[in-house]
């Protein structure tokens, strides 16, 4: 009889440390688990704060500024759409004397390559022989600038030409589309 106790034990004790490894490797499992889904929560956050970076630097990177000096030195400052490579059919003028003709004809728009039949603001200065020319700037490359419509206001034209031109005017900065006013 003590052949089968010890047969008994022999037998019990190995079952026993099969269950005590199990039990041992439960908690590294669930240790596994957990880093894996805090990994997964790190990433899910980084990605929603990348997409967060990459949105705020399509809508507010390189705003409208409006050229304080083109638009000063300008004869008339209009809206107007372009209807061919150097024509604009104008809509409304801003400053400047009244225009009589529905269409007008501007020398240099050909220069600004923008696409007809879209509306802009246009500073112009009156052109030798007749027409318009845009009003050049002083930026370093020459070309004259044109802003595209919804990327300023006309009270913001207006603000410009009212003030002195001090270093206190605050800067005018086409507001973010999109953005209130």
């Amino acid at each position: 009889m003590p052949d089968t106790a010890t047969a008994r034990t022999a037998t019990s004790q190995p079952s026993e440390s099969v269950d005590q490894g199990i039990d041992a490797a439960e908690p590294d499992r669930v240790a596994n688990r957990h880093r894996v889904i805090a990994f997964v929560i790190c990433l899910a956050i980084a990605l929603v704060w990348w997409v967060f970076l990459v949105t705020i630097a399509i809508r507010t990177a390189n705003p409208i500024t409006l050229n304080v000096m083109q638009l000063r030195n300008s004869d008339a400052v209009l809206v107007g759409e372009i209807t061919s490579k150097d024509e604009v059919r104008v809509e409304t003028v801003i400053v400047g004397d009244p225009i009589s003709t529905e269409t007008i004809r501007v020398l240099n728009l050909p220069e600004v390559s923008a696409p007809t039949q879209s509306t802009y603001l246009l500073p112009l200065q009156l052109a030798a022989g007749g027409g318009y020319r845009v009003t050049p700037t002083r930026l370093p490359n020459g070309l004259p600038l044109i802003y595209p419509e919804g990327d300023w206001t006309v009270e913001d034209v207006e603000r410009i030409m009212r003030t002195s031109g001090s270093a206190d005017d605050p800067p005018v900065v086409a507001p973010v589309i999109g953005e209130e006013k």
